[in-house]
This record gives C-alpha cells, sequence and structure tokens, in this order.
C-alpha cells in the first residue's frame, strides 16, 4: 500500500524531457506521434528526400549574411496549409 500525504492530489502529472536532438518533439503534434510510436500503436513515418527536377535557390543579401549567417527552408509538396496547421507550423519556428 503506497502513502499519500494528507489532502494531496489525485492527479497524475507527467514530465517529459527533449533532448536537443529531438526539436520534432516541441509540438503537440510531434510529441503526440512519438509517444504513440513508443507505445507501439503505430509505425514511424518513412521521410525521404526528393530531388526535384528543377532545384530552388535561396539568395540573400550581403547586409542580411551579416545578421543572418545561414539560411535554410525547405519546400512541403503534397499538404494541405489548413489554419491550425499553419498556426503549429508557426509555433514550432518560434521555438
Amino acid at each position: 500500500m503506497c502513502c499519500r500525504a494528507k489532502g494531496a492530489s489525485e492527479t497524475v502529472i507527467y514530465k517529459i524531457e527533449v533532448p536537443a536532438n529531438r526539436y520534432d518533439l516541441l509540438c503537440m503534434e510531434g510529441l503526440v506521434m512519438g509517444l504513440m510510436i513508443f507505445q507501439q500503436k503505430c509505425e514511424a513515418p518513412a521521410f525521404r528526400r526528393i530531388v526535384p527536377d528543377n532545384m530552388l535557390e535561396v539568395y540573400t543579401r550581403p547586409a542580411t549574411a551579416d545578421v543572418r549567417p545561414f539560411v535554410i527552408g525547405a519546400v512541403l509538396r503534397g499538404i494541405t496549409m489548413t489554419p491550425d496547421r499553419y498556426q503549429s507550423f508557426i509555433d514550432l519556428q518560434v521555438l
């Protein structure tokens, strides 16, 4: 039998530590997917890089390079961007 402090809450609180290399767990969708995979309730997604026929290029001005020396981007294909998905995408960038 477990001893509890008198008047203690019955609420269970979980603490989840996210390592620095798992930025995918910083949004609700990524965290839920990670937990579902951990519990073997779904398979891990298989992402693959596709090399397009015509590569896009990003250029920055020298003044911008002084402030932001690195630029990265992604082209998402086959995605329907709903307002909720867009907000989640923006929220993840803020982290």
